[in-house]
């Protein structure tokens, strides 16, 4: 292998690592918020991987469950403005000097994501609402309106947002059922990595195009910021 492709494939790699890093964070800061400041009894799961009818897997960073349902939730740690409607495949991040990147639709990947979790568990999409939350250092500058199915929100807004679903919404779920699922999406963590692994070749084998660092897909990821903290 030549010297200019090793050291390619050296950034890739520690690209990889530094978008990983910062999502994982975006979780945790989530995560966090979830266990001491959301009103009444939940649960939360991270980082589950659904089974899927094809041997793949659907990837879902937060499912939160409750009495009034499930709450799917997908981190986005990024800063800049934000750009998207609810049916483009791309949303655009843009910044001050310019520079703009794109990332798929969260809207869309979520939607994905609640059809996987609807269809594993057999309760009915209704019981689903799906979360998308960015980091405090973003603005929305324009994107999809909240509704009762979706809610598109910077972190500090976050809490308040959920809470108000859990103090509101009527319930659809038992004690019982809460426990049932919890159990079982529980057991969709992936502990060893082994499964996480397989989801990173799968999402690269399903969007060759990321693998291209010409392509603007593939070089959104450098341009995160570590929005959720500040060190």
């Amino acid at each position: 292998m030549q010297l200019t492709n090793i050291f390619s494939t050296l950034d890739e790699q520690y690209r990889q690592f530094k978008c990983g890093l910062k999502g994982d964070m975006g979780e945790f800061a989530v995560n966090l918020l979830l266990k001491y400041s959301a009103a009444g009894k939940l649960k939360t799961i991270r980082n589950i991987y659904v089974p899927l009818n094809d041997g793949k897997t659907s990837e879902i960073d937060i499912v939160v469950v409750h009495n009034t349902g499930l709450y799917a939730v997908e981190c986005k740690n990024y800063s800049g403005w934000i750009f998207g409607s609810a049916d483009n495949r791309y949303w655009t991040q843009t910044f001050a000097n310019g520079k703009k990147y794109q990332f798929y639709n969260p809207v869309l990947q979520n939607k994905y994501h609640i059809k996987a979790l609807s269809r594993y568990l057999a309760v009915n999409e209704s019981c689903i609402k799906s979360y998308i939350v960015f980091g405090t250092e973003c603005t929305l500058k324009k994107v999809p309106e909240n509704t009762d199915d979706l809610c598109i929100s910077a972190l500090e807004m976050f809490i308040t947002n959920i809470n108000h679903d859990i103090e509101t919404k009527p319930p659809v779920f038992s004690d019982e059922n809460v426990a049932v699922i919890t159990e079982k999406l529980s057991a969709l963590r992936d502990s060893s990595g082994k499964t996480k692994a397989e989801h990173k070749q799968q999402v690269r084998d399903d969007h060759p195009e990321k693998r291209s660092s010409g392509s603007t897909a593939g070089k959104y990821g450098s341009s995160f910021t570590s929005s959720f903290f500040k060190f």
